[in-house]
């Protein structure tokens, strides 16, 4: 079984924000952000790095006017 997302995010005007998803084992914590903690990977355009569980890696992208981020998750799974 497979399951698709897509979604599209078009900057109008740069600024701090990062982007991600999350699973079923993310809690919402006012001190780290989407992909800073366990369950959740994000983009982080100001800092221009990417976050998967905590850990980070720096990448050259960052936001810019006019931008748009295009994202696909794809899942796939077997039901026993």
């Amino acid at each position: 079984m497979q399951f698709r997302y897509y979604f599209e995010l078009r900057i109008s005007q740069p600024g701090s924000a990062c982007v991600g998803v999350i699973d079923e084992t993310f809690v919402a914590d006012s001190k780290q952000g989407v992909g800073e903690a366990f369950g959740s990977w994000g983009f982080d355009g100001h800092k221009g790095c990417i976050w998967a569980n905590g850990e980070r890696t720096d990448c050259k992208l960052t936001w810019a006017q006019g931008l748009c981020l295009e994202v696909e998750i794809l899942f796939a799974f077997q039901v026993m």
